[in-house]
């Protein structure tokens, strides 16, 4: 071994300890070796020198190998301890493993105990690794619980064997619904109980394999006073190494306020539309998708007469900025830009329509955000043909640029 390995050997004979201290020296070549004789001196060097591995005889003046193995450990937890003793006390050895000692060898063998050594520090290793495994598994499973228990929605785990029904539900259920973990964890059907029966069948198509157990579902539950709640849910499957579900663990949110938000702004742009097909302005939507492209949403019936386009031709040729003049290309992208990032604006630009014919244009556009994410979802936006506006204004320069030539 490269690595340095400090013994401290625990013997009252001589002969054995310099026997043992040359079988060490040979095999482990960069070692350390430290020898006790009696009680205070093994607790010393125990205390100071630190040892990688203790060796002890079984027998001693003041003490025996059994109290030697117990106040290494209460010192080291789990530091490998070998116990050195002669043919006659082979059971002592035996009974030094049963309490804690990871192995024995016979003094008339000591050849072996360098074997015994790494078969012992090999063990330690196992052991500080499960150690760190599992240190590691209670810190990773204390932080889940400590989010779980104050985070805002449920999180939960429902388990199909050994025993159907809820095993984790967090605090935040009876804020949410009413009913407490406690609830859930005495009636293992309340989760599907407290669902509309409206929505039921969705529940149905997930156990099914209709819907992907890892897509999000939308359903609406009955809190305990009998009101009604909408709620997003993400199940994960969790399998045995058979490959058989044995649980789902999932988190639902309750989505009530956006889902009336949604619903109002889906009324609010039913009679944006029905009032922009009425006026001669135009009026348009565009989605803003996750990477702030520009997706056409919905287009007045009064743009569409004027420019000679419908929304699926405007596709068709590549988008609506193919309609802007090329002279005001640049600067329609810059305010673009602007109202994507949140800012209302306020342009005018030139247009061709499909009868090849240029219309200049005054926009109003503004942004529209989501609650959660605070980012830019979609855009409205009005505009009037100012054509005639802009005729008349070059006439009129242009006849007071004639009078004053004069």
């Amino acid at each position: 071994m490269s690595q340095k390995i400090k013994f401290l050997i625990l013997d009252d004979s001589e002969a054995d300890l310099k026997l043992i201290k040359h079988e060490l020296k040979s095999y482990f070549r960069n070692s350390e070796v430290e020898c006790a004789s009696n009680r205070k001196n093994f607790i010393i060097k125990l205390s100071h020198f630190k040892p990688d591995v203790v060796i002890s005889d079984y027998h001693l003046p003041d003490f025996d190998g059994l109290t030697a193995l117990k106040i290494t450990h209460e010192m080291y937890p789990h530091l490998p301890f070998i116990i050195a003793t002669d043919s006659a006390s082979e059971e002592f050895g035996i009974n030094s493993i049963k309490n804690g000692a990871y192995d024995y060898v016979l003094k008339k063998h000591l050849k072996k105990i360098p074997i015994v050594v790494e078969e012992a520090l090999s063990k330690y290793e196992l052991i500080l690794e499960n150690k760190r495994a599992y240190e590691e598994l209670r810190k990773s499973e204390e932080k889940f619980r400590r989010l779980a228990e104050n985070a805002q929605d449920l999180i939960y785990r429902y388990e199909f064997f050994p025993k159907r029904g809820f095993t984790y539900v967090s605090p935040s259920a009876t804020k949410i619904t009413g009913f407490t973990p406690e609830d859930h964890y005495k009636d293992p059907d309340l989760g599907f109980k407290i669902v509309h029966p409206d929505d039921r069948y969705i529940l149905e198509k997930v156990v099914k394999g209709e819907i992907g157990m890892n897509e999000p579902i939308t359903l609406r539950w009955f809190k305990k006073d009998g009101s009604i709640i909408w709620t997003e849910q993400q199940n994960v499957p969790i399998y045995d190494d058979k490959g058989n579900l044995i649980a789902i663990e999932g988190i639902a949110r309750d989505v009530t306020e956006r889902k009336r938000l949604e619903e109002a702004l889906k009324e609010s742009e039913n009679k944006f539309r029905m009032i922009s097909n009425l006026i001669t302005d135009y009026a348009y939507s565009f989605n803003v998708d996750e990477n702030l492209n520009l997706v056409s949403e919905w287009i007045s019936e009064s743009f569409i007469r004027t420019s000679g386009y419908s929304l699926k031709e405007i596709e068709e040729i590549g988008g609506w900025l193919k309609l802007i003049y090329h002279e005001d290309l640049a600067k329609v992208l810059e305010h673009t830009k602007k109202v994507i990032e949140g800012s209302p604006i306020k342009n005018e630009f030139r247009l061709i329509t499909k009868f090849n014919e240029i219309r200049w244009i005054r926009n109003y556009a503004v942004p529209v955000f989501d609650n959660s994410s605070k980012r830019v979802i979609k855009i409205f936006g009005v505009a009037e043909d100012i054509t005639e506006k802009k005729r008349l204004e070059e006439e009129i320069k242009n006849r007071t640029e004639h009078f004053e030539n004069l």
